[in-house]
């Protein structure tokens, strides 16, 4: 695939038709040809073509450090975290005060911790990334720069489940660059991870102003306000996931967390018509396996619609995603007694009483026990 993009991007420039009419043919490419297209690619979100372009720009100008940070961030984007890291340190060392290389640097760090196998022994990555960091603030002089740290140092802290300066950080980003919709959005998102939902909501919706195209964030407002059920928080939701899904092109979508949103409100309203063929597009959409709220309200329309079997395929995916989710053990049982299998049933309604802490804490559960007359543990 590399080398027939290679290709293709050598034809391109061999054939550029200003190049055709100075019959220039032999004319050397530059580093000012190659940018401008591997920023066009890598805003398209095709990698691998920006990558050759970032490429060729180091190749025929090594010290450019715009282009050495442009290539270290698509090579993170590609798993190529040494060649990353080399490059990004490259950079640094051409300019020591090219804030952004730094920034980049620790977000490489970030993305080798995520994407290990093993978290656990490499969590020393993360240090990394919050020293260079450190080096990244004592060189920073603007808010842009200054603000781009902390939200970084903030998603870092969020990836250590240190949520307190989490929130400190990402609150020092939005006091830097309050029409900034990236730490907007974090923060907001921290709130509600939090709990912090009326505050959740209130930084949401300054975001949505800010950038009311912004599909995700839209989704989040969705998702926030009808996790808070208030009287009018549901009506909101809905116009806030609709308005989502519309602009992320309604069946042509392909967001698993927007569709998701927009399929879980049609739930809610119980129109199960829409809210059907609206969550198995979610689901479809979700190659990585990350939504497991799709995947439980998607079992629950098909629990409703008397589809027992397809409910507990489903309501079991959400539970090997998220086994310490007390409902979706419960909603589990529930399919199972729908294709009448009692014992895996009373198994599920176990597990949900212990998630949930034990006996006493998760009546529901118990009382579905007792129908049952599941055997005492």
């Amino acid at each position: 695939m590399l080398r027939r993009f290679s290709v293709l991007l050598l034809a391109f420039f061999a054939f550029t038709p200003a190049m055709a009419q100075n019959q220039q043919p032999n004319r050397p490419n530059t580093c000012a040809q190659f940018m401008p297209l591997g920023k066009l690619y890598y805003g398209q979100g095709l990698i691998d073509q920006a990558y050759i372009a970032f490429r060729s720009c180091v190749e025929l100008e090594p010290r450019n450090t715009e282009a050495l940070q442009s290539l270290g961030r698509t090579e993170a984007r590609l798993k190529l975290y040494s060649a990353a890291i080399e490059h990004l340190k490259s950079c640094i060392g051409v300019d020591a005060k090219f804030w952004r290389c730094y920034v980049t640097l620790a977000d490489t760090y970030r993305l080798q911790w995520r994407g290990s196998s093993d978290r656990s022994r490499l969590i020393s990555l993360l240090d990394e990334a919050l020293k260079i960091l450190d080096d990244a603030e004592r060189v920073a002089t603007t808010p842009e720069a200054k603000t781009a740290i902390f939200n970084m140092r903030g998603t870092i802290y969020k990836d250590r489940s240190d949520e307190a300066k989490a929130i400190e950080n990402f609150e020092k980003a939005v006091a830097l660059s309050p029409n900034e919709v990236n730490p907007l959005f974090n923060l907001g998102a921290l709130y509600f991870a939090t709990n912090k939902l009326d505050k959740a909501i209130e930084v949401l919706k300054r975001a949505v102003n800010i950038a009311p195209q912004d599909v995700e964030v839209r989704a989040y407002l969705a998702r926030a306000l009808r996790e808070r059920g208030g009287k009018t928080d549901l009506t909101e939701a809905s116009d806030q996931a609709t308005q989502a899904y519309n602009l992320c092109g309604a069946a042509r979508c392909k967001n698993a967390f927007v569709i998701g949103q927009y399929g879980i409100i049609l739930f809610l309203q119980n129109n199960l018509n829409l809210a059907r063929p609206t969550l198995e597009q979610a689901v479809k959409a979700d190659t990585g396996l990350i939504y497991h709220e799709n995947f439980y309200f998607l079992g629950r329309v098909y629990l409703q619609l008397g589809r027992g079997k397809d409910a507990k395929g489903q309501i079991s995916r959400a539970v090997l995603l998220d086994v310490g989710n007390q409902l979706y053990w419960f909603w589990l049982g529930q399919a199972n007694e729908a294709t009448g299998e009692k014992d895996d049933a009373c198994k599920a309604y176990a597990k949900a009483v212990q998630v949930a802490g034990g006996a006493g804490q998760y009546k529901e559960a118990e009382r579905a026990q007792a129908a049952l007359k599941c055997p005492a543990k």
